[in-house]
């Protein structure tokens, strides 16, 4: 049995992915991407994204919402690792 993976659907609203279920074969509903890499910008972490999108964006091929997701999702990964890190050296002490 292989594990599922997600599937990216035609006709879908631009950055969202629908994710298969186990069972049955229906499907999720669909999960958008931008509005979740969006979700954790407030304060310093928004005001940045907000300079770097417009600039992004016009050099590029992709919207300013998908450069703001990006930094959002970067500042996601630099805090779990940060606190994966932090736990790892509190279990070190015990």
């Amino acid at each position: 049995m292989t594990a599922a993976r997600p599937a990216g659907r035609p006709g879908g609203a631009p950055g969202t992915i629908q994710w298969p279920t186990s069972g049955g074969g229906g499907y999720l509903p669909p999960v958008d991407v931008v509005s979740l890499g969006k979700a954790g910008l407030q304060g310093w972490r928004a005001k940045l994204a907000d300079a770097v999108a417009g600039p992004v964006a016009r050099r590029s091929r992709v919207d300013a919402d998908q450069v703001q997701a990006v930094v959002g999702g970067v500042f996601f990964v630099l805090s779990v690792v940060y606190v994966i890190g932090t736990v790892r050296r509190m279990a070190g002490q015990g």
